[in-house]
């Protein structure tokens, strides 16, 4: 029983200092006492299963991740801010060769539209965010991202094709739309019975 508790202590020491935190900002967050942290943190008291359940959806890990003896995943807030850094950064290169783009046009004689650089860029930058997200599995933000995708893709065409009038363009969203909605929801489904 000793080593279950040494693993829990230790586990629980590294998933704090990931993340950051005191033990009195965690017991804070957590609504127990400091003093509760730091008998779990020592190994000489284990955290209820309740308390064990509070504290994996805290740092989104699983309770496995906590209770054996492994290397510890990193919290996922530690993912997240990389992953944020990541998505920025690659939307940033969207909008850098946007900005070339729209900057050798300028120098380009007979060019009248060079702003359309940016309005093609639109539609790009929501796809890249739209395909890390699926990589990750955010199904809800991807399901967004997608939908902003479509419709500013069809809000290009609109603009860039605005002397034929190809506003029924705008009609092929709605089917595209509704795809998108029932992926989203076919995927939370499979995901809810799979985890059931």
């Amino acid at each position: 029983m000793d080593n279950v508790n040494g693993v829990i202590a230790k586990n629980l020491i590294t998933l704090r200092k990931k993340s950051n935190l005191t033990q009195l900002q965690l017991a804070e967050k957590l609504n127990y006492s400091d003093k509760a942290i730091s008998k779990w943190e020592k190994g000489e008291a284990l955290p209820s299963i309740n308390v064990l359940m509070a504290i994996a959806d805290f740092y989104e890990v699983k309770i496995q991740d906590i209770v054996y003896e492994h290397k510890v995943v990193e919290p996922r807030r530690s993912k997240n801010r990389l992953r944020a850094i990541l998505i920025l950064l690659s939307s940033m290169m969207v909008w850098l060769i946007a900005t070339i783009i729209f900057v050798a046009l300028t120098y380009v004689e007979g060019i009248n539209n060079e702003w359309y650089a940016f309005i093609v860029a639109l539609p790009i930058f929501f796809l890249v965010i739209t395909i890390f997200l699926v990589v990750w599995k955010c199904n809800l933000l991807s399901s967004i991202f997608a939908s902003l995708m479509v419709w500013s893709f069809i809000l290009m065409i609109s603009l860039v094709l605005e002397e034929y009038q190809v506003w029924m363009v705008y009609l092929i969203g709605l089917p595209l739309q509704i795809i998108i909605v029932l992926a989203s929801l076919f995927v939370y489904f499979k995901n809810r019975n799979k985890s059931n």
